[in-house]
């Protein structure tokens, strides 16, 4: 049998999620224990984020000079003023909160990037299709480049999410 004759066999299988999703829920589990364990919870830029904004709040200078991060590095804030009303809230909750909602949301707005993609290059396979391509698609992402944003928490993979139309 071709590839081009097990093509409509596998179309088929990515249409029913519910044999995908127990094979790429597992492994998405294991990417983002990955993440987490690559990152010993240091997350370099989401503490710039906070510093910014706690010196805000505070009354200070949130561009001037901010604290060394656990890395030992001194890092500007560099973000438009309204990403501090953004970031408040992940600069008010306790540290392990901060960066285990902020990597919830990360991985979730690039699970529903790959979905809206998916389904906008794949109409036919319907929201069943979509959601096993973003549920195959989500944990090799956080292997390489976009998760590489999720990393260091950058807020990058939540970009997309609010352009999308779904």
């Amino acid at each position: 049998m071709t590839v081009l004759e097990r093509a409509p066999r596998v179309l088929e299988l990515l249409r029913t999620p519910r044999r995908v999703l127990p094979v790429t829920v597992p492994l998405l589990a294991l990417a983002v224990a990955g993440v987490v364990v690559h990152t010993g919870g240091r997350h370099i830029d989401l503490e710039v984020y906070r510093f910014g904004v706690q010196a805000w709040l505070s009354g200070g200078d949130m561009y001037g000079t901010l604290p060394a991060t656990s890395d030992h590095i001194t890092l500007p804030f560099i973000y438009p003023p309204f990403a501090a009303l953004v970031l408040l809230p992940l600069s008010v909750v306790p540290w392990s909160v901060a960066w285990i909602a902020l990597l919830a949301l990360s991985t979730a707005a690039l699970g529903l990037t790959f979905f809206v993609v998916a389904r906008t290059l794949w109409p036919s396979g319907g929201k069943g299709g979509a959601l096993s391509v973003a549920s195959i698609a989500l944990p090799l992402a956080l292997l390489v480049q976009p998760g590489k944003a999720v990393d260091f928490s950058r807020p990058a993979p939540l970009i997309p999410a609010f352009a999308l139309e779904p």
